[in-house]
């Protein structure tokens, strides 16, 4: 019977996850929530997930100040089955990340409000298809930089030292003049691009795949694209990124911001690597170093 009407296409498994609220909550809280917890399974998966249908679910009566409200949802179609051949195209499958998912969302969830402009910037122009690979270039760099001072407010000088410095300066300046020079101290303390680069590059474990020599050319590749970019409306100077390997950058500048999201929410340096090595989408720049070989 099942071969003759073939209902067993018409079985298909997906994957959902559900939200239980133990107080009260709204439809808005909830659709914020769906996002957040979006973003984390985007970033774990490097795979893009889609929220296409949203159940909710309110548990007791009308007038029942107790009851709980549900929420489940799928994580997109062709979200493979456990059985399924490797997914090397994820970095983290789902059932791979289940025996820390919850101290990992604790943690997202912590950090999500300083970052979710960042991680905004990032979606946009990965599943935009009418961006050109410098808007890309951009867009990335911008998330980078969002996240990474949100992650790591470093800064050059103690805040009281720096104050006391700044203080030095503006005295005896006119208004006009002051407010000019107040404006260039306001973030002259937080450390540059190409510090925050460099130190990605540690955190993660990258240095280790790619030599000091290729970390410095890319660093100074990324940082000069965009101060040309943003300053100058210019590319495809010798010292920048270029047309030719604009893509391989966007696809590094992405696994430096992937690498230092892992990092924050409790990854192990040394899984960051492995997993990144693995997944098709960035193995590519890893296995044989490509970028630094095309760039050099």
């Amino acid at each position: 019977m099942f071969a003759e009407h073939d209902v067993l296409r018409k079985f298909s498994e997906q994957a959902y996850f559900n939200v239980q609220y133990s107080e009260l909550s709204t439809i808005d809280q909830a659709m914020e929530d769906m996002l957040m917890i979006r973003d984390l399974f985007s970033l774990l998966m490097s795979a893009p997930i889609v929220i296409e249908d949203a159940v909710a679910f309110i548990d007791g009566e009308k007038e029942d100040d107790g009851r709980r409200f549900e929420l489940y949802f799928p994580l997109g179609y062709g979200y493979p089955t456990r059985e399924s051949q490797p997914r090397h195209y994820m970095l983290y499958p789902y059932d791979d990340i289940e025996s820390f998912i919850g101290t990992t969302l604790e943690k997202w969830i912590e950090l999500y409000p300083s970052i979710k402009r960042g991680i905004a910037f990032y979606h946009e122009s990965y599943f935009s298809r009418s961006r050109h690979a410098f808007q890309k270039f951009i867009d990335y760099v911008f998330s980078y930089e969002s996240t990474n001072r949100s992650l790591h407010p470093l800064e050059r000088f103690p805040e009281q030292e720096y104050t006391a410095l700044c203080a030095d300066l503006l005295e005896g300046l006119s208004p006009t003049h002051g407010n000019f020079v107040r404006d260039i101290l306001k973030h002259a303390n937080q450390a540059s691009l190409r510090q925050r680069l460099k130190g990605t590059f540690e955190r993660t474990g990258l240095d280790e795949i790619f030599d000091r020599k290729s970390i410095k050319l890319h660093t100074d590749r990324i940082v000069n694209a965009r101060n040309n970019i943003v300053h100058f409306a210019e590319v495809n100077n010798e010292e920048t990124v270029s047309e030719e390997n604009v893509v391989d950058y966007n696809t590094l500048v992405r696994m430096l911001i992937i690498g230092d999201l892992l990092l924050a929410i409790g990854i192990p340096k040394e899984d960051i690597a492995t997993r990144l090595k693995r997944d098709p989408n960035f193995g590519f720049l890893l296995i044989g170093r490509k970028l630094s070989t095309l760039s050099i």
